[in-house]
């Protein structure tokens, strides 16, 4: 019995840390902590500047020492800026908050997947340190923001719409239908531009693309920032080769659209019709009324001689079988 309850106290205080550090991380987000999503290994992390997390704690320090009082001793008679070092070290120590730094090494495409690695020292020793870093708050401590219950009423209402679609106004399904296909030929269109400036600018040795996070694993927003990005490439010889070969092949490609730009504008005007015709006669399509006499409309006219005029012959071979004339002996 003993071991149960030194088990569950142990678990209860677990629960009221993790309360204490989540309300600590509630109160930053409330002032307006500004995060992006990046992705460290498998798991996703809230990325924020330094500079602002910094000012944060000098400015409501009190508010957030009190809510960690339990675990943090705060020295009162500390020296001038080192009352920041000594929180951030013991959120570092506690594992609330992990120091990041970004890679060194150059990637072909620097998405934000791979701009930051976990920083060796998760310690600062000066002021300094934590204005230029940068941090991420620990993913598996959990947040009850009040934004997750709206986030959640949204996600209800919009699956509620979902289930109700076939009721909605037709006026509301074609306009729901038409934004769709608008968006999806832009997305479309964004893809074509972005590769065929890619391998236009890649023939003069950068590697050149925009919003290159955008088949990124991140957040819906995080996929266009940045706009674009530019790096130099260090080519081999035989890259050299296919550059200068792909320069006489991008300059045909252009040709050839500059000679057909009318065509492949009315084709895609006739395509991007095509398809709202295709969707608007999907929604508008009403089930008809069965026919009183279904077999009947279902079989085609020659079809129907043809079968009453085989019935005939048959009936007139039967007539003949039966009734055939008898020899008069009188």
């Amino acid at each position: 019995m003993r071991e149960q309850d030194v088990q569950k106290s142990e678990q209860a205080e677990k629960k009221k840390k993790l309360f204490s550090y989540s309300s600590f991380i509630e109160l930053l987000r409330n002032n307006k902590l500004r995060e992006t999503k990046i992705i460290l290994g498998q798991n996703r992390f809230n990325l924020f500047n330094g500079r602002q997390f910094a000012e944060l704690l000098e400015r409501h320090h009190n508010q957030l020492v009190d809510i960690i009082k339990d675990y943090y001793e705060d020295e009162s008679d500390a020296q001038e800026g080192k009352k920041r070092v000594n929180l951030v070290n013991f959120l570092l120590e506690e594992h609330i908050i992990v120091k990041v730094e970004e890679t060194v090494q150059k990637s072909k495409i620097k998405t934000i997947t791979d701009m930051y690695v976990a920083s060796k020292q998760q310690k600062v020793e000066e002021d300094s340190q934590i204005i230029s870093g940068f941090f991420v708050f620990n993913p598996h401590i959990k947040v009850q923001s009040k934004k997750n219950y709206v986030y959640m009423m949204l996600i209800l209402i919009g699956i509620s719409l979902i289930i109700l679609f076939p009721v909605w106004p037709i006026s509301i399904k074609k306009l729901i239908f038409y934004i769709s296909v608008v968006m999806l030929f832009v997305l479309v269109g964004l893809i074509i531009v972005r590769t065929f400036l890619y391998f236009l600018v890649r023939i003069f040795g950068f590697d050149f693309y925009i919003f290159p996070n955008l088949f990124a694993d991140v957040g819906f927003l995080d996929s266009f920032k940045p706009l674009i990005c530019l790096d130099k490439c260090d080519d081999s010889k035989l890259e050299i080769l296919f550059r200068f070969v792909g320069f006489f092949v991008m300059g045909y490609v252009i040709y050839i659209l500059s000679i057909e730009r009318h065509q492949v504008k009315q084709f895609s005007a006739t395509t991007f019709d095509d398809i709202i015709d295709w969707g608007y006669q999907k929604l508008e399509f009403v089930q008809p009324e069965a026919p009183h006499n279904s077999i009947l409309h279902e079989i085609e006219k020659e079809d129907l001689e043809e079968r009453l005029k085989q019935q005939s012959q048959n009936q007139e071979q039967q007539g003949t079988q039966f009734n055939e004339p008898q020899d008069d002996d009188n």
